[in-house]
């Protein structure tokens, strides 16, 4: 590797858009959520920077003629609010051991628990070397610690050959499987799930409710601050902020219009919006790809989310041949409504060695209990047994 080395930026936005989009764009599995559009669009918008502490280091991979061959969308972390895997516990004790946990380095699309690939690469073959130089890095730095969120599977294995300790989780996924309709999807569901669907479904639109689904530069501005107002909402009746502002999705829908799908609900006596969801699409040579991302309300209706967020998104999904949609975090309530569990991974360098061998340990306990997790959900399957 002596013919390449590092160099950190400080942001994406500083990269690049050309380069960066040719190094994305020739990735194993790239997202909308690391396109140099949506990441300079939060560092544009204030949304990540010194404070918040989320502050944006990107390292790329140069060559000896300065080259770029990949790069990392890396931050520098002062604490763990947005990553979606929790390691609150072992930065409590890495402190009360004295040693100090933050700074760390996150590899991550901040605030978006979004499988796919992160470190970027024209080469995959590189991926080891990228990785290495970046422990070497870290080391000279003095972080405590590098946290690789999400990745795919290929970074794994990298990372566990490189001895960093990897990490499971859950997600629920929704899959086509060549349904021609939403009746046609739930007749493939078994029937106590199928009775539960058209009850909820019915509940809505017995309230006078009604959904559309729009896309790209269907959606207009006012449809972007009524869903802002939503959302706003949602995070503030959980006691918090939220991490992104009304300006950073106004400016990022004005870069990439068409990676947006909104369904908004309305109700039918007055025609105003009371609810609306947001749902990234991904759409390449391969495969469709749905992310649900944010939703929220304004009014309180029986079962109105499962309608804004799940129904109305899957029978948009069937109609436009969408192959997969991913949920977001958490939520095993979606596997009565026909999504299924998907394991995700993350993987940790630590460099105190005492501190890695009980991290290790915890997470060997752990992951027992995810296999054992997530075994227990497939036997819940919503989808009639084959017989």
């Amino acid at each position: 590797m002596s013919d390449f080395k590092l160099k950190i930026t400080d942001g994406i936005s500083k990269i690049s858009k050309k380069q960066y989009e040719s190094i994305w764009s020739s990735s194993c599995f790239p997202t909308p959520f690391t396109k140099w559009e949506f990441l300079s669009a939060m560092e544009e918008t204030g949304c990540v920077g010194d404070h918040t502490g989320w502050i944006p280091r990107p390292f790329q991979l140069l060559n000896h003629k300065d080259e770029v061959y990949g790069i990392i969308p890396n931050y520098v972390k002062l604490h763990s609010f947005g990553e979606y895997v929790f390691d609150w516990s072992w930065a409590s004790a890495y402190e009360q051991a004295g040693l100090n946990y933050y700074p760390k380095w996150t590899i991550a699309c901040p605030f978006s628990p979004i499988p796919g690939t992160k470190v970027l690469l024209k080469d995959a073959k590189l991926l080891k070397n990228f990785m290495n130089l970046l422990t070497e890095a870290a080391l000279e730095e003095k972080i405590s610690s590098i946290h690789l969120l999400f990745p795919i599977e290929n970074e794994i294995y990298a990372a566990k050959d490189l001895d960093w300790l990897v990490r499971y989780g859950v997600q629920f996924h929704w899959k086509n499987k060549n349904y021609e309709s939403f009746d046609d999807y739930l007749n493939k569901l078994s029937q106590s799930k199928r009775k539960k669907i058209k009850a909820e479904r019915k509940k809505v639109a017995s309230n006078g409710i009604f959904c559309k689904v729009l896309r790209g530069g269907n959606i207009s501005q006012s449809d972007w601050e009524f869903f802002y107002k939503c959302y706003e909402r949602t995070y503030l009746e959980h006691g918090n902020p939220p991490y992104l502002s009304l300006e950073f999705f106004l400016y990022v829908a004005r870069l990439m219009s068409e990676s947006f799908v909104m369904v908004i609900a309305y109700k039918q006596s007055t025609n105003k919006p009371i609810a609306s969801s947001l749902i990234i699409i991904e759409e390449n040579k391969n495969q469709k790809i749905l992310y649900g991302r944010y939703w929220g309300a304004i009014e309180r209706v029986s079962c109105l989310h499962f309608e804004l967020a799940y129904y109305s998104v899957i029978e948009w999904a069937i109609e436009n041949k969408i192959d997969r949609y991913e949920g977001g975090a958490q939520g095993e309530h979606k596997l009565a409504r026909g999504f299924e569990a998907k394991k995700t991974y993350s993987a940790h360098w630590i460099s105190d060695k005492r501190f890695k061998n009980a991290v290790a340990n915890f997470l060997e306990k752990e992951s027992n209990g995810i296999d054992y997790y997530i075994s227990e959900l497939t036997e819940r399957t919503p989808f009639k047994k084959s017989t």
